[in-house]
C-alpha cells in the first residue's frame, strides 16, 4: 500500500507544478514595445480599452479593483498589457514603463486613465428616477423600463460631434430594434427648437428636451456627447463618449 501511496502523492505533486498560471503574460519584449511612441500606440488600439469591464492586475499579477488600476495608471509610471487567460472578461495587467521610454507613451496612458477615470465615477450608480415627456408627446418612466437595457444619449443641437455621429446611432437604433433594448436622447436644448433642428434630419433616438442644470447636476455628465447604457436593474452600467465604443459595449452587455 506504501508506495502506491506514494506515488499517488508524487503525481499530485507533479500535477500541481504542471498547472498553468491562471493568467501570463503576452509574449512581448516589453522594452522593445516601447523603443518609440507609434509602435506602442498601435498595441494601445488593437489591445486595450480601458472602458470594457476588465480584470484589473497590478505589476505582480495580483487582482486588484478596475478603480485602483486606473488610479495606478493615472500616475504616468504604467501602461496596461493584455493577458493571456481563458477567462471570458478581459485581463489587463500594468506594466511599469522604462525610464528611457518616450514621454508621450506616459502622458497618452494619463490622459486616456483621466478620460475613463471621469466616466467610471458613475458606472454602478443607481440611474434617477424620471418621468421623461419626448418630443412626440410619448412618456417613460425608470420603472415602466425596469427589464429593458437604456441607452441615454446627453446632447445639444450645436455640439458638432454630437450631431455628426448621428447615422451612426441611426445604425445601432436599427441594429438593435429586435432587441431589448430602448435608446433615449436627452438634450438640452428648447422643445421647439430641437424639434425644428430634427424635422430636417433621420433621428432614430427618442428626443428629450431637458434643462442643461439637470445634465450637469442632476447626472453628473459634464462632456458631450456622452452616452450612458442603463441595465434592467437600473444600474448605470458603462458610459462612454462615442459610438465605437458604444457598439462594443452594447454586444457585452446583452452576451452577459
Amino acid at each position: 500500500m506504501k508506495p502506491i501511496f506514494s506515488l499517488l502523492i508524487c503525481a499530485l505533486l507533479l500535477a500541481g507544478c504542471s498547472q498553468k498560471p491562471k493568467y501570463q503574460d503576452p509574449d512581448i519584449d516589453f522594452p522593445a514595445l516601447q523603443k518609440d511612441f507609434v509602435t506602442w500606440l498601435q498595441y494601445d488600439i488593437s489591445h486595450i480599452d480601458l472602458s470594457a469591464n476588465f480584470i484589473a492586475l497590478d505589476e505582480n499579477a495580483k487582482e486588484i479593483s478596475k478603480r485602483q488600476f486606473l488610479n495606478k495608471l493615472d500616475e504616468g509610471s504604467y501602461f496596461p498589457v493584455k493577458m493571456i487567460s481563458e477567462e471570458t472578461k478581459r485581463v489587463y495587467r500594468l506594466q511599469p514603463i522604462i525610464p528611457n521610454a518616450p514621454v508621450s507613451i506616459g502622458n497618452t496612458v494619463q490622459s486616456q486613465a483621466q478620460d475613463e477615470q471621469r466616466n467610471y465615477r458613475l458606472v454602478e450608480n443607481d440611474y434617477p428616477d424620471f418621468k421623461y415627456t419626448d418630443i412626440d408627446g410619448n412618456t417613460y418612466t425608470k420603472n415602466d423600463l425596469l427589464g429593458k437595457v437604456i441607452v441615454f444619449k446627453f446632447w445639444f443641437i450645436h455640439c458638432l460631434p454630437c450631431v455628426k455621429e448621428i447615422p451612426e446611432m441611426n445604425r445601432l437604433v436599427e441594429k438593435y430594434r429586435d432587441e431589448n433594448v430602448i435608446f433615449l436622447s436627452l438634450a438640452f436644448d428648447e422643445e421647439e427648437e430641437l424639434r425644428n433642428f430634427l424635422s430636417e434630419r433621420t433621428y432614430n433616438y427618442r428626443a428629450i428636451a431637458v434643462s442643461k442644470d439637470y445634465i450637469s447636476d442632476t447626472l453628473k455628465v459634464d462632456r458631450f456627447p456622452t452616452h450612458m447604457i442603463v441595465d434592467t436593474k437600473g444600474k448605470i452600467w458603462s458610459v462612454i463618449n462615442d459610438t465605437e465604443h458604444l457598439s462594443k459595449r452594447l454586444e457585452d452587455i446583452l452576451r452577459e
